[in-house]
């Protein structure tokens, strides 16, 4: 049996880390939080940017939830939160076991691929004041979610640019910030074109 990674600075290793969470037939948004959260933010937007970007985002309302999620963390993140925390009410919020593994089995392939390639390197963009780009640039992606939600796949490109700022904060790759933050820009053209 191959060995589980369960590192989270890693796609696959986030990936699974949400699967080992709770002990249910569903997954609570406070199981997430347990799971993941004394790694820090930069894990925490990359796993709810993950969630937005896997077949989960499809259902009615889970893209906007996962919004509101980042755009908590983001705002903790600028002030210097040394823990994560989210209302009662979004903590409560579960997912399907099943759907969950589903989502997660589908990603698995193209996360260990992209896994090859993320190295610490170009810590700068990573580190004050620099890294304050990125709760900014999450909140701004985060806002576009919500109108974008009404158009089938419309929150992919500001999901994905996420999971690039989320993966880059957690692995302190400045390349992988680099086009996260390329990314963010080309949601916004995106958002810009559809929605004005």
């Amino acid at each position: 049996m191959p060995r589980i990674d369960s590192d989270a600075t890693t796609l696959t290793g986030v990936a699974e880390r949400v699967r080992s969470a709770g002990d249910g037939r569903a997954v609570s948004v406070a199981d997430i939080l347990e799971a993941i959260g004394q790694r820090g933010f930069g894990p925490l937007i990359l796993v709810f940017a993950l969630i937005a970007l896997s077949p989960v985002g499809a259902i009615p309302g889970a893209s906007i939830v996962t919004a509101v999620l980042i755009t908590l963390l983001s705002i903790q993140l600028l002030a210097r939160r040394s823990a994560p925390w989210a209302p009662a009410r979004l903590r409560a919020i579960r997912i399907g076991r099943g759907r969950l593994d589903t989502a997660i089995d589908r990603l698995r392939p193209a996360l260990a691929r992209i896994d090859r390639v993320v190295r610490s390197r170009w810590r700068t963009l990573a580190e004050p004041p620099w890294s304050a780009a990125i709760p900014l640039c999450c909140i701004a992606l985060s806002a576009l979610m919500i109108p974008l939600a009404l158009v089938p796949w419309g929150v992919v490109p500001p999901s994905a640019a996420m999971v690039g700022l989320g993966l880059g904060l957690s692995a302190r790759d400045g390349l992988v910030l680099a086009i996260g933050h390329g990314l963010a820009a080309g949601a916004a053209v995106f958002a810009a074109f559809l929605l004005l």
